[in-house]
């Protein structure tokens, strides 16, 4: 076979696989919370002040549109993750053609984005996965040298904020990208955008009534949470996460090495740090989904530039080193997605809760496995869709048994996971 070929035939087992994880693995207790408040605003209740989240408002409405076109249908919901996760493959691309990089170097960040996406769980409805898709979106602009773009980037960078807080650091890179690059104008241009970004989500938060409670979840909550574990857990978790997609991450750093004084490359590695720094406080997997676009750029670039000076003995090489081993690690979730079908296994939890309760009629989801109330179509009696460390105290327990005791509620359902016996015993 040709190069071409085994090319695509590579690509096709990598984006096979990618595909299919993204439309049947089961929906994870972030993507559950998410879900059920999105089904809430088509159902006229709001965020925070209906449901407590501690999220920006961004990833609710943002679920709601794909729920609206499908009146619910978690399928409608997959689909619309798979269409994130492919154009943000595509916003890598843009990237890398905008570095005037050639069609193999594309046909590497592909490959590196499609495997470390799955590798950090991308297949999952979390906001990373729509800040990730916004930021890259965000470095196609910046990286194309367009004029007056900065502007745009920096509300751009803003819109990412009102998915999730910690976008904010992608700021600090542009900011001084635009100095150093441009001219203070484009400093200013970024700054005004990523200004306005933030106050249009504050005025509609205010102008649905909703602003304080919205600020005492989204910024006090966050803020009173301690960091989970001690030091020496969460630099074990660290080096875990890093090892996951080791190959990724070390083919990134060859591009630094290679280009270290292209400007171009050393504000994409500023962005890559921003993109570690939330994940290096709290070592969760989805937390690097941002890193994943960014990181697939420079090692499609690091790689290609080894991959030249390579005899033809040793072409197959960089594959077997850095895919390989990422492509193992994509199988393992794909496979898990359907040894036990467990989201047709929620999917009919749902219909027996729903078929037990009426509409209007709160059902109780201990303690934090909310996809249930979005599977049943149904909520809870209070505000709380969840009991974890950023909301739990030993009073919602207890209100939980009086929503018991006074008949409010009838149907309970249990969840054997960890929070469970913790935070709801």
């Amino acid at each position: 076979m040709s190069r071409r070929t085994w090319e695509w035939l590579i690509l096709a087992l990598i984006l096979i696989p990618f595909m299919l994880v993204h439309l049947f693995f089961a929906v994870d207790r972030d993507s559950g919370a998410f879900l059920t408040i999105a089904q809430g605003l088509l159902d006229g209740r709001l965020p925070y002040r209906d449901f407590f989240d501690h999220k920006p408002p961004g990833i609710y409405y943002t679920l709601a549109i794909p729920l609206a076109l499908s009146r619910g249908s978690i399928w409608a919901a997959k689909g619309f993750l798979l269409m994130i996760s492919a154009c943000t493959l595509w916003f890598i691309a843009q990237v890398l053609r905008a570095l005037e990089a050639d069609g193999r170097t594309i046909w590497w960040g592909v490959a590196f984005g499609a495997l470390g996406w799955v590798v950090y769980q991308g297949y999952t409805l979390v906001t990373e996965t729509l800040v990730a898709l916004v930021v890259t979106g965000t470095l196609s602009l910046i990286i194309s040298e367009r004029p007056k773009v900065f502007g745009l980037a920096g509300f751009l960078i803003g819109v990412a904020v009102l998915f999730k807080q910690p976008a904010v650091l992608f700021l600090l890179p542009m900011l001084v990208h635009s100095i150093l690059n441009r001219s203070i104008q484009a400093f200013w241009e970024t700054t005004a955008g990523f200004t306005v970004a933030l106050l249009i989500g504050g005025l509609l938060l205010l102008a649905s009534g909703n602003g304080i409670s919205a600020y005492e979840q989204i910024i006090l909550a966050n803020l009173r949470t301690p960091l989970t574990g001690d030091l020496r857990e969460t630099i074990k978790g660290n080096f875990q996460r890093f090892l996951e997609g080791a190959p990724l991450w070390t083919a990134a750093g060859l591009s630094l090495i290679s280009q270290f004084r292209n400007r171009k490359i050393l504000f994409l590695v500023a962005a890559l740090l921003m993109a570690w720094f939330p994940a290096l406080l709290h070592p969760t997997p989805h937390y690097l989904i941002p890193a994943v676009p960014i990181g697939a750029i420079l090692a499609a670039l690091g790689i290609r530039r080894v991959e030249q000076h390579l005899p033809d003995q040793l072409a197959a090489a960089p594959i077997l080193l850095t895919l390989f081993p990422l492509w193992v690690n994509l199988l393992f979730p794909t496979l898990a997605a359907f040894s036990h079908m467990t989201l047709l296994q929620q999917i009919q939890v749902g219909r027996v809760l729903e078929s037990l309760s009426n509409p209007d009629e709160p059902i109780l989801v201990l303690a934090a496995e909310p996809q249930y109330y979005s599977f049943a179509h149904r909520y809870p009696p209070g505000r709380d869709l969840y009991l974890l460390a950023v909301n739990y105290t030993e009073d919602k327990e207890a209100q939980m048994i009086d929503y018991l005791k006074s008949g409010q509620v009838s149907i309970v359902a249990i969840v054997d996971t960890p929070p469970t016996s913790f935070y709801a015993p």
